[in-house]
């Protein structure tokens, strides 16, 4: 393991007393901004935007700087933000493996993270297979090269970088700032970062609009929103037969490939998965401003979508060959504080969303893909052509109701 005098660079750098008396100034003041100001910024990549900028202006040669944080997202690992003066910042995900791959442990972060200790480079005196970076580094024309750890409360693997291409490197002085107002920064940036954790959580769990209310303090109990929206509830053919014989890992990877043909569709026509109930999939396409029409196109062409992905899975994908059923409702989803004292369910409820599952029953039992009811095909019958499929009792539903199946 290297030591961090045996990597630091000396800095022929003159810094004159004026000069360090105005970065120690300089140093309070961003920290004090950080303190008061920066936690009204509308984000973290303006809040390192606007961190980095300071620090320039307070008269560190700061030419580049980069900030990862570890994160707790079911698709990633980790953000990074990479700043350049003058172009502004970057952001940018890290998958699951990233901080296992060989371009992390080739990084001045994994040894950062390993050792806790600030790493100080003088690049031109670096060897080019010591780190990964430093051959890009050396290409670009940087001279001078800081990596910080960075740990917050619940995760470690955090940590800034900041690199110059002025010929003198960072003087002992500049590092002083950086090394006064990092500190601070890490505070801010852990208030955000478990912001971010806490609203990447809920949404994973509960989904969006319920996310949304819950931090918005809609969490008493018998409290109730509704709003106008198609409704789609999609199921698999035979899930239970399919699924007997198989161990929990191989059911957990089946449904994983099932969902995997329904969500990026219904995602991508601006649908919202509020529900995964068993094998059935709940979802809403909102009015907002567009009117009742168009979210129910959205959503037909989101069915549409899944159902083309299943084709595609079950001609060509590993595994037990699955097929679904898909039901398509208009009307009024209630979202609903449900549950007995400090456990409560933030769930829907209502008649509309009993009439949709209803309908995906129906679709087994008269052996269709799709059905749709009266009230989603007359939205958009002067644009679809829908084909009868009867008048149907649905279980727990008093009046008949007309049903349809898209033309095509």
């Amino acid at each position: 393991m290297l030591s961090l005098e045996t990597i630091e660079a000396p800095r022929p750098a003159q810094i004159s007393p004026e000069q360090c008396e105005h970065l120690k100034a300089e140093a309070n003041e961003i920290c004090a901004w950080l303190v008061n100001d920066a936690r009204a910024m509308p984000g973290p990549t303006a809040t390192f935007s606007a961190f980095c900028e300071r620090i320039q202006d307070a008269g560190v040669p700061l030419d580049r700087a980069s900030l990862a944080i570890e994160t707790r997202h079911a698709e990633q690992s980790g953000l990074g933000w990479f700043w350049e003066a003058g172009s502004g910042t970057d952001l940018k995900t890290f998958p699951y493996g990233a901080m296992r791959d060989e371009v992390y442990l080739r990084s001045p972060f994994a040894w950062v993270h390993e050792t806790g200790e600030w790493l100080h480079l003088d690049i031109c005196k670096t060897g080019d297979t010591r780190f990964g970076i430093i051959p890009e580094l050396k290409e670009a024309g940087f001279t001078d090269y800081i990596c910080a750890p960075m740990p917050f409360e619940a995760t470690n693997q955090n940590g800034m970088s900041f690199a110059t291409k002025s010929p003198g490197g960072f003087a002992p002085q500049h590092v002083a700032l950086l090394k006064r107002v990092l500190p601070t920064y890490k505070l801010v940036a852990e208030v955000m970062a478990l912001n971010y954790r806490v609203k990447t959580v809920l949404r994973t769990y509960v989904g969006d609009e319920p996310q949304k209310r819950i931090l918005a303090g809609d969490i008493h109990r018998g409290e109730v929103v509704r709003i106008r929206s198609a409704i789609m509830f999609i199921d698999m053919r035979n899930f239970t037969p399919l699924s007997m014989n198989m161990t929990a890992p191989e059911l957990a990877e089946f449904l994983n490939r099932y969902y995997d043909c329904l969500v990026p569709s219904i995602e991508r026509h601006g649908g919202e998965v509020l529900k995964f109930v068993g094998d059935g999939v709940l979802a809403v396409f909102r009015t907002d401003g567009n009117g009742a029409a168009q979210a129910c196109l959205r959503a037909l062409e989101a069915a549409r979508g899944a159902m083309d992905a299943v084709n595609r899975e079950r001609n060509g994908g590993p595994g037990p060959k699955f097929n679904i059923k898909v039901a398509l409702h208009f009307g009024r989803v209630a979202y609903g504080n449900v549950g007995s004292g400090d456990r409560l369910d933030f769930t829907v409820i209502g008649r509309d969303v009993n009439i949709a599952s209803r309908l995906s029953t129906l679709c087994g039992q008269l052996e269709r893909t799709m059905l749709v009811s009266g009230d989603f095909r007359d939205r958009i019958s002067n644009i679809v052509e829908f084909i009868p499929a009867g008048t149907h009792y649905l279980r727990g539903v008093s009046k008949k109701q007309d049903v349809f199946e898209p033309a095509e």
